[in-house]
């Protein structure tokens, strides 16, 4: 990995120590480092508001940051800032809006770090904020369904019902939204009431959409880590283990975990990886394919790639990215995602 990545790595948190402080400078002082590729990584990662936070404690002119990229970090912190307060706004409206129609609303994902994770909302950049209302579709006729999309479009909003389908791998993974609506927990959003995962679930969602992202997408890293750290030692870890388990997604939290603790660090012991019950043979594969990503890697693309020729593959470029992604998956899981994939690209 190149130093310019792994001063990337280093913003990847909430707060600096004098470790990561010392590691910052020392990487400036003895790299050559083209800071303009980097705001453009850290936009690209989604990270690039947090980036200019830390900035902020750090002497940008001893660093060697050009004043006009120091300025597009400010823009980054400002914009991000105001993109996050609209859409908390539309939030709201949404959120009371589906409570005069008796739904119950859960944020996962971004959204729900933004209120329970995040120091600031904005130190992250998201797509968008997701919701999951507690009613099935089975449950809404179509001109009633027809009237939430019309009231959230354009909003940043998406939903979904009962279930997620990003938490789901789109129907893959067996993830038992009936639990995790049971064990929701109630969170106060001005005057409204919107419901968040219990931490185990929410760590395990964070860990499916980071496999969505083929696990290293700086954000993603930056949201498991910072979760577990705000949940320690509060959090359940054997409730964790079992539900990943049962969920068919243990491969995926190991990798996912694994990711964190190689890139932007946190405290994940040897006993919480054992804990998954990943098969010897397959967290070997996994290891393998990760230290050679590590070794080769290049952030400046998502997603990440290493500068390694892809190979062909039945028409198709298969990058050592993509395989650790499958390296992840049952034989069964690996099937349906490519028939996915195959029926995505479709025309």
């Amino acid at each position: 990995m190149k130093p310019q990545d792994r001063l990337l790595l280093a913003f990847a948190r909430q707060h600096l120590t004098e470790a990561h402080r010392v590691q910052i400078e020392r990487l400036c002082s003895e790299h050559v480092i083209d800071w303009a590729a980097l705001f453009r990584q850290a936009e690209a990662h989604r990270i690039a508001p947090l980036v200019g936070h830390h900035l902020q404690g750090l002497d940008p002119d001893a660093l060697g940051i050009p004043p006009p990229v120091q300025r597009q970090f400010k823009l980054a912190q400002y914009s991000s800032a105001l993109l996050q307060e609209r859409r908390r706004r539309m939030l709201v409206e949404a959120l009371r809006f589906f409570r005069e129609a008796g739904i119950r609303a859960m944020l996962i994902k971004g959204g729900a770090l933004a209120e329970v994770v995040y120091a600031f909302p904005w130190l992250t950049v998201s797509e968008d904020i997701d919701l999951v209302l507690d009613v099935r579709r089975s449950e809404i006729d179509e001109a009633t369904h027809r009237l939430f999309e019309r009231r959230l479009h354009g909003s940043g909003i998406e939903f979904d019902y009962f279930e997620h389908h990003d938490v789901t791998l789109n129907g893959v993974l067996p993830v038992d939204f009936q639990r995790i609506w049971a064990e929701a927990r109630p969170l106060a959003l001005d005057g409204e009431t919107v419901y968040v995962m219990r931490p185990e679930d929410l760590v395990l969602s964070l860990c499916i959409n980071s496999c969505r992202k083929r696990y290293l997408r700086v954000k993603s890293l930056f949201d498991i880590a910072e979760t577990l750290l705000h949940y320690r030692p509060a959090l359940e870890w054997q409730v964790l283990a079992e539900r990943a388990k049962r969920y068919r997604c243990n491969n995926i939290v190991y990798t996912a975990l694994l990711t964190v603790q190689r890139t932007v660090g946190g405290e994940i012991a040897a006993a919480m990886l054992d804990a998954l019950h990943v098969p010897r043979g397959r967290a070997l594969l996994i290891r393998g394919l990760l230290g050679t990503l590590l070794r080769t890697l290049s952030l400046g693309s998502v997603p990440p790639r290493p500068q390694i020729p892809p190979r062909e593959l039945f028409g198709r470029q298969v990058e050592l990215s993509l395989l650790l992604v499958y390296a992840t998956y049952s034989p069964w899981q690996a099937w349906a995602k490519a028939r996915q994939a195959v029926a995505g690209r479709a025309p």
